[in-house]
């Protein structure tokens, strides 16, 4: 009988943690992929996701220059290419965020050079709020004439609309399973206070929540005010961050 394929278990921690880091769920991640160690018995194409999701964990806790870190240490890893577009995409926003607005530039113009002839855009529009951030920069620069490079308006524009829209569908996404039995909700907000708060935490405007909830922008104010006096936050980043360090996101 041959031997069990030492990669088979450790790819599934990576496709799963693939799945929390994008849903917020970080805990969830297994242990090995969060922490510096180096896990011997992978194929360089899996250390090269390993390395990926670690970064994206690093981003996600904004510890950006971990994450910078991870990106550069790739050592024998062979990420594949949705893998390198996704880390160039990947480092443009950790820049941005340092902030680093050049070096941000740079990097999302070889992660196009990379996607440009697969027309590929989910390694961006994956990246949510923060990849309209920077396209949103990026957009403001071209129209005051301050920074001169290789992205077009027209690219710009659609890869910002299919961030949004996939920021919705997240949002959505993640209202739904945390609705589901044995999900782990927390009792203290309502369903629609949870899809509300995180449609917040994705970087959606109130008119975006709206549209995608189907209800009415003044029903997510109203929602937005229960949500506040529930928390006791002062604002939509307040709101977040208590949700956050209770555990209802």
């Amino acid at each position: 009988m041959d031997e069990p394929n030492p990669n088979r278990n450790f790819y599934h921690d990576i496709v799963m943690g693939w799945y929390h880091v994008q849903t917020g769920r970080n805990e969830k991640i297994a242990p090995w992929i969060k922490d510096d160690y180096e896990e011997s018995e992978l194929s360089s194409r899996v250390q090269g996701l390993e390395k990926l999701i670690n970064a994206k964990f690093n981003f996600s806790e904004k510890h950006y220059p971990a994450a910078l870190a991870a990106m550069e240490n790739m050592g024998d890893a062979e990420p594949l290419l949705f893998g390198s577009i996704e880390m160039k995409a990947l480092e443009s926003v950790c820049r941005y965020r340092l902030p680093d607005k050049e070096g941000a530039y740079t990097a999302l113009e070889e992660a196009y050079r990379l996607a440009a002839p697969a027309d590929l855009f989910m390694p961006f529009i994956e990246l949510g709020k923060d990849m309209r951030s920077l396209t949103e920069a990026a957009l403001k620069d071209m129209t005051a004439g301050k920074k001169s490079h290789l992205l077009s308006r027209q690219w710009l524009e659609e890869t910002n609309r299919k961030a949004a829209v996939y920021a919705r569908k997240l949002s959505r996404h993640m209202a739904r399973y945390d609705g589901m039995p044995g999900a782990g909700k927390k009792s203290l907000l309502s369903g629609r206070e949870t899809a509300v708060l995180i449609g917040f935490s994705q970087g959606l405007t109130r008119e975006e929540i709206a549209e995608g909830a189907s209800i009415s922008p003044n029903t997510v104010k109203s929602v937005t005010r229960s949500i506040y006096n529930k928390l006791g936050a002062l604002n939509q980043a307040d709101a977040v961050r208590i949700a956050a360090e209770r555990g209802l996101l």
